[in-house]
């Protein structure tokens, strides 16, 4: 987490097996930078980690925890978290966020951008 937030986590501070603490963290951190950030937030098949919504794009944040981050995505899709916006207009972005417990740091992100309107898909996996 240091590494892409820019500063260190105190050991004792570190939760392990629980993806919750990651997305209080994210929550916290957008929240105070006045972004409009809903956590846990439910659909009929689920509930998304985190959607944040901005005037021209709506992310959809998954947070997992010493598992693959294409599972995320995958449950992003199956679970229908983006489901009611494609009329917005808006592109929609499916981020998953890869927690390794016993690195204590992210270790792989992966990022769709999908645009109802045009079509147009994009994907980009980084390994960090």
């Amino acid at each position: 987490m240091s590494k892409v937030f820019g500063f260190p986590i105190p050991y004792a501070l570190w939760q392990k097996e629980n993806e919750h603490f990651y997305d209080a963290i994210v929550h916290l951190l957008f929240s105070l930078l006045g972004v409009n950030i809903h956590s846990e937030v439910h659909t009929q098949y689920g509930r998304a980690d985190a959607l944040i919504i901005f005037e021209n794009n709506i992310y959809c944040l998954e947070f997992k925890l010493d598992k693959s981050a294409e599972e995320a995505i995958s449950q992003i899709n199956n679970q229908g978290y983006l489901d009611k916006y494609p009329d917005t207009g808006k592109p929609l972005h499916k981020i998953d966020i890869n927690v390794s417990s016993s690195k204590k740091k992210v270790e792989s992100l992966i990022w769709e951008v999908v645009n109802e309107k045009t079509s147009y898909h994009n994907s980009l996996t980084l390994p960090i």
